[in-house]
């Protein structure tokens, strides 16, 4: 399969998984495409995945695929959740008396066991469940496709639905006895009768509210860890298929060279070899002849032999008269060098004579100018010291003294002025230090008084919003306070013992676990995602080394090449060697030989 095709089909799956186009083109940069041609491939994709739409659509209708879009992958459908998040029912109300009695003081049930007003809820956005969003943007979140975003937190909706119930405000009891009469026993039994039931069907539908969440969670969990599985297993199969594809074209590559090169070195290889044994045939010609050249060299050998003999012998006496004459001559010159031994004694006495005569007459001439110099320098200083007596008579000591002194007294002046500087310039830092710091405390004070007073302010805000929140709430509570107070007393201790009885330790284990299995699966796919980059490096070392196994192949393919190329200029270089030393007249005389 063509390598841009193989490309091109990986970038469709990743399209169509509804992967960014800069996710996929770190992908292909990630296996080793070129970021250029990564973006050429992608484009040129998308072009085609249009085109094939844009056909699709302006087909007439009856013609097969006429109307059928490009394949997209299917979203995820909403499961039981929507119609659990609609039938969650609300909070148990928390009516303040003003809302849940008329202006006549009736209460929720009349006699006739039918209620009177329906009450309102005090915190309609604590209590009420979050909506699933409307038709619209169901329908652009389908068209989006199954995308999970990266900061969903598909717990929050768990700890969001499920919310304890607001316990009402307890108001302070009034010491009026007017207050703690109570209404008719069986008004009052059948209030309790009716919240009674409304607290049972509330703990029945939260149970069942619980239990389908749980599978909810599940099915949600379930749905996006397999989602997400798919697309990394997608995801990796797609890098494993370019990296294969891209392996097995670079070994494809890298052989067809290789055996490009073998055969090529074969063929010279083979070239070679036919040039050999042409060059075999001329040697052994060439050896036949060089072995009848020997054997003419031979005979020439032993007739030289005897030339030498007599040569020796001649030598011989030529050397003996030779020493005669070398003895004789070495005798006269031993003869000649005593006679001028004795003549170069005679002229370095003589020469010794004249240079004693010469030093004398130069000792005397260095005794007559040192005299005469002394005079002079001794006259010469004469002269001087009168000049310097001339001048400390003209001298003033009394002047000196006092200009001295005038110049030791103006030294210290100037002393004494470099400390008073030293000591001004200490003074004016010391000075600026203190300024500064007194105006950082300055700042510190300003600073503590304002956050004394801006507390002050706060403090007098809030006992004031206090006092009227207090107020408020007195006079919402002032009417019927005491039957309200043992009511309520009364239905805390069920909720009470409600809450004992919901195991919200065991909700909250199954969270943990959700969490640890979350963990895992997250390690489980890096634990996958080094593997594959084991693997991916182990084959690009398996390439490196085969590479390098190739290239010392070539290497000694070369080297074997260059020893044959060697050993040729070698034998070609000993062939002339040994031709040059057979002699012209032998090869003349062979060669009229072979004629006559």
């Amino acid at each position: 399969m063509d390598k841009r095709q193989v490309l091109k089909d990986s970038i469709v799956r990743l399209l169509q998984l509804n992967i960014s186009d800069k996710e996929i083109l770190d992908n292909l940069r990630a296996v080793g495409i070129d970021m250029q041609l990564a973006k050429g491939l992608l484009d040129e994709t998308k072009a085609e995945l249009s085109g094939r739409k844009v056909a699709q659509q302006g087909l007439p209708e009856g013609w097969p695929g006429a109307g059928q879009q490009a394949k997209q992958p299917q979203p995820v459908q909403p499961g039981p959740s929507d119609a659990v998040q609609r039938k969650v029912p609300e909070k148990p109300p928390q009516v303040a008396p003003a809302q849940s009695q008329g202006k006549a003081g009736r209460p929720f049930f009349q006699f006739g066991g039918q209620p009177a007003q329906k009450p309102q809820p005090v915190q309609a956005g604590k209590a009420q469940v979050r909506e699933k969003p409307d038709a619209k943007a169901h329908a652009e979140a389908k068209d989006e496709g199954p995308m999970i975003p990266d900061d969903e937190d598909i717990y929050s909706d768990a700890d969001e639905e499920e919310e304890p119930l607001v316990t009402p405000v307890k108001g302070k009891q009034i010491n009026n006895p007017g207050y703690s009469a109570g209404p008719d026993e069986s008004v009052s039994e059948l209030w309790e009768k009716g919240i009674l039931s409304t607290v049972d069907a509330k703990l029945g539908e939260m149970k069942r509210i619980k239990a389908e969440l749980d599978a909810v969670l599940e099915q949600k969990i379930s749905e996006k860890v397999a989602l997400e599985s798919k697309k990394v297993e997608i995801l990796l199969d797609s890098q494993r298929a370019l990296f294969t594809n891209k392996i097995d074209a670079h070994l494809e590559a890298r052989s067809n060279e290789v055996m490009k090169v073998v055969e090529a070195r074969a063929r010279e290889m083979q070239d070679i070899h036919t040039k050999v044994q042409a060059e075999l045939a001329k040697v052994q010609g060439e050896k036949k002849f060089n072995t009848e050249l020997l054997n003419s060299l031979n005979e020439r050998l032993a007739g030289l032999d005897a030339v030498k003999s007599q040569m020796i012998s001649e030598t011989n006496g030529s050397i003996m008269g030779m020493e005669s004459k070398f003895g004789e001559f070495m005798r006269n010159a031993e003869r000649s060098r005593g006679e001028d031994e004795d003549k170069l004694n005679r002229a370095l006495q003589l020469h010794e004579k004249i240079t004693e005569g010469t030093l004398e007459d130069l000792r005397q001439k260095i005794s007559s100018m040192r005299l005469e110099k002394e005079q002079e320098l001794g006259a010469r200083v004469q002269s001087k010291l009168a000049q310097l007596d001339q001048l400390t008579a003209q001298v003033d000591p009394k002047g000196i003294t006092d200009r001295l002194a005038s110049l030791k007294e103006l030294e210290q002046q100037l002393m004494r002025r470099g400390k008073e500087i030293d000591l001004q310039v200490l003074d004016k830092k010391r000075e600026m230090r203190d300024y500064i710091d007194s105006l950082f405390q300055d700042m510190r004070r300003d600073m503590a008084a304002f956050t004394k007073e801006v507390s002050k302010s706060q403090a007098d805000n809030l006992a004031a919003l206090k006092k009227q929140y207090s107020e408020s709430v007195d006079e919402l509570f002032s009417e019927n306070l005491l039957e309200w107070d043992k009511k309520l007393k009364a239905k805390k201790k069920e909720i009470d013992e409600l809450e004992k009885r919901i195991d919200v330790d065991k909700f909250n284990a199954s969270l943990d676990s959700l969490d640890l299995f979350k963990q895992q699966f997250l390690n489980t796919v890096k634990r996958s995602i080094e593997d594959y980059n084991k693997s991916k490096k182990g084959l690009a070392e398996g390439m490196i080394a085969k590479d390098k196994a190739i290239n010392d192949y070539l290497g000694r393919i070369d080297a074997k090449m260059q020893e044959l190329s060697d050993f040729q200029k070698k034998f070609s270089a000993d062939v002339a060697e040994l031709l040059g030393k057979i002699p012209e007249d032998a090869v003349r005389k062979k060669r009229k030989g072979r004629k006559g």
